[in-house]
């Protein structure tokens, strides 16, 4: 396990992208002034540019160290020895973050990345979790815009009704409420690359609300694929969250709070309910426009499965440099709502929010940045709870959302 002898406490790797700039930045402008840092990446310029670049924005900070190094074991293994803790933003993961993932694993070095990637989260929990959990790695998927708020609503609203209620939740809905951003070409790339790298029926299986947890045999549910084509005109209207229809990013952060509630249900046994159920679901004021919605993501699916289509979306996204800073980002938020029900005869409910003005990529960056100080400098009885492994955002406890709230986001919970 890596040690606080380290040469470093935190290695970005990544950091001359877009998602990666963002978050050097918040490193070197909010976290501590004494903190042992570096960026990593490939390209030796792009990096002397961007440490130039926060040296300019604070002159009396001591900018990061610069590690160029490429994708291969032996220099990943090197890296992953010589600092405490490693992010890194270089997706799409499936590509390029195996290998990153393994040398962590397997030197003892904490982990954070922002992947969505259902697929290959998959994988390297079958490959890398009882390796991680060995050497003491502690390693936290998921950790950006597309996945923080789901599951941290779920254990603000599960931690409420355990105190209010003593109680077990039976049931968290949670909704994108509101979302306005651009995307970046690397957000295009993901998309493009499972189609690409993974089978219809590996895809399938992903989108399991049980495809991240090991207690529960996938074969033994419904079927998949009747499960994928289920509800074809699923609209849902819930009184405190409205209109509410299926979206593929609740596909993912159903197995993600699945596997919150398997990994935690050892420390908040009394949590959660043994028929607790979740799920995320994207508002709209129009059902017809929820019906819209709902076919085109599912249409845009069985796109991405045409070499030609593929060929059409690269072109037309991913030749386009990504704009950080852009103007835009002063008008673009994200909203998520939540609402959860106690197991009682009563069924008390909580109503919680997740709010963010300004860039989500942005919120990307200090949900990173914010995560690795609660494993670098956290409470230390909680690393050891942790112990090691392929963890979760919600694995982090209350600590995580007390730092994420500091840093402006707005997360609140209430009783009706």
């Amino acid at each position: 396990m890596a040690t606080n002898l380290a040469q470093y406490e935190l290695i970005l790797l990544g950091a001359s992208g877009h998602t990666g700039k963002l978050c050097a930045q918040y490193i070197a402008a909010k976290l501590p002034a004494d903190l042992r840092w570096a960026i990593a990446g490939r390209d030796a310029s792009k990096l002397g540019i961007l440490s130039e670049c926060l040296k300019a924005r604070d002159p009396a900070r001591k900018p990061p160290g610069v590690e160029v190094i490429q994708l291969e074991p032996g220099q990943l293994h090197n890296l992953a020895k010589r600092t405490r803790l490693l992010i890194t933003t270089i997706g799409p993961y499936m590509r390029y973050g195996s290998l990153v993932v393994e040398a962590c694993a397997v030197n003892g070095t904490h982990y954070i990345d922002c992947t969505g990637e259902t697929p290959w989260v998959r994988q390297m929990i079958q490959s890398y979790h009882d390796t991680a959990k060995a050497n003491g790695a502690i390693m936290i998927t998921h950790c950006g815009i597309e996945s923080v708020p789901a599951d941290i609503l779920t254990l603000a609203m599960v931690n409420h009704i355990q105190q209010k209620f003593s109680s077990p939740t039976l049931e968290v809905i949670t909704s994108i409420h509101s979302i306005n951003h651009e995307l970046t070409s690397g957000t295009v790339a993901t998309l493009l690359s499972f189609a690409e790298l993974y089978t219809l029926n590996e895809l399938i299986t992903s989108l399991s609300p049980y495809a991240l947890s090991s207690r529960f045999n996938i074969s033994n549910t419904i079927s998949q694929y009747a499960a994928f084509f289920e509800g074809l005109t699923s609209i849902r209207r819930v009184h405190e969250l409205g209109v509410l229809t299926e979206c593929i990013q609740g596909r993912i952060d159903t197995a993600l709070v699945h596997r919150s509630r398997e990994l935690l249900a050892e420390e908040l046994p009394k949590s959660y309910s043994s028929s607790f159920r979740f799920k995320e679901l994207m508002r709209f004021e129009d059902p017809l426009l929820a019906l819209l919605f709902h076919w085109r993501w599912k249409m845009c699916i069985l796109l991405f499965c045409f070499p030609p289509f593929r060929w059409i979306m690269r072109h037309i996204y991913c030749k386009v440099p990504a704009k950080l800073g852009a103007p835009s980002a002063k008008t673009e938020y994200a909203n998520y709502h939540g609402i959860a029900t106690a197991d009682t005869a009563e069924r008390q409910k909580v109503f919680a929010v997740f709010e963010w003005s300004g860039s989500p990529y942005l919120l990307t960056a200090l949900a990173l940045a914010e995560a690795a100080m609660v494993l670098l400098r956290g409470n230390s009885d909680r690393l050891s709870k942790l112990g090691g492994g392929i963890l979760t955002p919600a694995c982090l406890g209350q600590e995580y959302i007390d730092r994420l709230s500091n840093a402006g986001v707005k997360i609140e919970v209430n009783s009706l």
